[in-house]
């Protein structure tokens, strides 16, 4: 990777690629990624030699010589010198202080007050992106109001795309040389090695994780793992064309008493590219069509519940671009995405899932409404989850019941925290039990056991109001949320479904059907001899679900 001088110029050399023959998507995403690359070098000023592109619905072809390659691979892997400053100085291999360029004392601000620290400054290279500079959407106007574009919420999505190069494919910093190489104003330094391969037709190349995601020289039987040099230079392109979304794990702090997401790695999205010319088409038009609104340092729209949503959202997004470029609302440039989980783990990149997401449209559509429809995190997640697993709507809630403190799911206040957390959750609950029964797909939507579980539960919560505290809702049902008679029936109405929520979680199999025999069903309950027989066989023959349902319904209707 020297600036030294170059090897005198080759002939060009023509390579053709037809989707058909790639063996993967990530090659495919980066043949899409080569469609990109090649017109924003033509873009650019001073580059030299030939490189020039055919681009057909399912194949490009490539003539380059050792110039024009240098060019290219010099855009993959543009980079600049930057400086960081941090407060904890680096450490290297021996636990020892890395020297920083100089120190620097700033006054900042932490928890409200101003505070001196000493900052250490370090030589930083940044990737520089390519076209995606050009993609990215326009910052959102400041928060006050101003019209102003927020510097702190521009050009978070090429932060993102950096941020992953470097966590990903380059986290091991003997990859980043090439970076480091073109920061420093030389060449990558690969181009001659790779433009000789590549006049070879049948020349092989070691295959590495810094190419192609999940890869490795060897595998564990000391096999080779290779690829044909001519397919190998697609990857260099591969992340251009990329979706890149974070996971987020949702759970329960115990400590704050609240809700907390947990950023999960990356999900990348590599798409299944069906027609080329479709998808160079619309896809930079879908990148700058992006939100520009940020969560912390992130954009929010790359935040997602279920790693499979990195595929579904570019799916839905190329789609409606595609159908407005043809007018043709069933035209479409991807068959399917491949969407890799990925984190890194200390000095290892693990991939952690791998999920096809297809074009389904009740998939597409089901999706949508899921994520329009849900106010809990937690409850989104799981039926999402339930939703890509084509798992019965009520899959996972044992779990969630069991290990979950009661605090989520009946309400308490907290101190001067009002409880949204089980505020969102009861909404979300209250949904999925009375949702209209044709707008979902999901395998058990002609079930009648829910609505009948929900049904014995908000019967006896109103019995026992009325048994125990001689409190109905229709004395309250007309008072302000302040009212003192009306706060009285809430906080009793949440101690009985309290307490009955306790009851359950502690029981299970026959002791679980005892009660819900014995207690729940003490209140007058007014069923028809069929929806009877249809609770009763349920208790019977499936009691764990029963047993999650009425854990669920005591929750929607606290």
């Amino acid at each position: 990777m020297s600036k030294a001088k170059k090897a005198a110029p080759a002939g060009p050399v023509t390579l053709r690629w037809t989707l058909d023959e790639l063996p993967s998507a990530q090659h495919r995403a980066g043949l899409a990624g080569l469609c990109l690359m090649v017109p924003f070098l033509h873009r650019r000023p001073g580059w030299e030699g030939t490189c020039a592109l055919e681009v057909e619905p399912t194949a490009a072809t490539l003539t380059v010589d050792l110039p024009g390659l240098t060019a290219l691979l010099d855009e993959v892997y543009a980079a600049s010198a930057e400086e960081e400053a941090v407060e904890k100085p680096y450490l290297d291999a021996k636990k020892e202080v890395k020297p920083p360029l100089r120190t620097e004392e700033r006054t900042v601000l932490k928890n409200g007050k101003e505070k001196v620290v000493t900052l250490y400054v370090y030589p930083k290279v940044v990737p520089g992106g390519g076209p995606l500079v050009e993609c990215e959407p326009e910052a959102p106007a400041d928060p006050e109001g101003k019209g102003k574009a927020s510097a702190l919420h521009g050009r978070v999505w090429i932060k993102l795309w950096r941020d992953m190069i470097w966590t990903i494919y380059r986290g091991v910093p003997a990859t980043r040389l090439v970076f480091a190489a073109r920061a420093e104003g030389g060449h990558s330094g690969m181009e001659e090695d790779l433009f000789k391969a590549l006049r070879q037709v049948d020349a092989v190349a070691e295959q590495t994780s810094s190419l192609m995601l999940g890869a490795q020289a060897t595998t564990a039987d000391g096999v080779p793992f290779g690829d044909l040099a001519r397919t190998q230079l697609l990857l260099h392109f591969t992340p251009f064309a990329t979706a890149i979304y974070v996971p987020q794990v949702v759970a329960w702090d115990r400590k704050e008493k609240r809700l907390s997401a947990d950023k999960d790695g990356f999900a990348l999205a590599f798409p299944e590219v069906a027609d080329l010319t479709r998808f160079c088409a619309a896809w930079p038009r879908v990148l700058k069509q992006r939100s520009g609104e940020v969560a912390g340092y992130l954009p929010r729209q790359a935040l997602i519940d279920v790693p499979a949503e990195a595929g579904l959202d570019p799916m839905v997004r190329l789609e409606a671009a595609v159908a407005a470029d043809r007018g043709d609302a069933s035209a479409r440039a991807v068959a399917a995405y491949d969407v890799v989980h990925t984190r890194k783990d200390g000095n290892n990149v693990r991939v952690l899932g791998l999920t096809r997401v297809e074009p389904a449209r009740a998939l597409l559509d089901e999706w949508a409404r899921l994520r329009g429809a849900h106010k809990s995190p937690l409850i989104r997640q799981q039926r999402l989850i339930n939703l890509m697993a084509e798992r019965p709507r009520w899959s996972g809630f044992d779990r969630l019941v069991a290990t979950t403190s009661v605090d989520l799911f009946i309400p308490r206040s907290q101190g001067d925290r009002p409880p949204y957390d089980a505020w969102n959750v009861q909404h979300d609950l209250r949904a999925a039990f009375t949702e209209a029964k044709e707008s979902s797909p999901m395998p058990e939507a002609t079930d009648p056991v829910p609505g009948l579980v929900l049904r014995v539960v908000s019967t006896y919560i109103n019995h026992k109001l009325g048994a125990k505290y001689e409190l109905t809702w229709s004395t309250v049902k007309d008072a302000q949320n302040d009212d003192p008679g009306r706060r009285d029936y809430q906080e009793k109405r949440e101690k009985v479904g309290r307490d009955a929520f306790l009851a359950v979680r502690s029981r299970t199999g026959a002791d679980f059907t005892d009660y819900f025999v014995s207690t729940l069903c003490s209140a007058p309950q007014r069923l028809k001899e069929e929806d009877f027989l249809t609770l009763s066989r349920a208790l019977t023959s499936d009691t764990d679900t029963v047993r999650t349902l009425t854990l669920l319904a005591l929750s929607a209707r606290s």
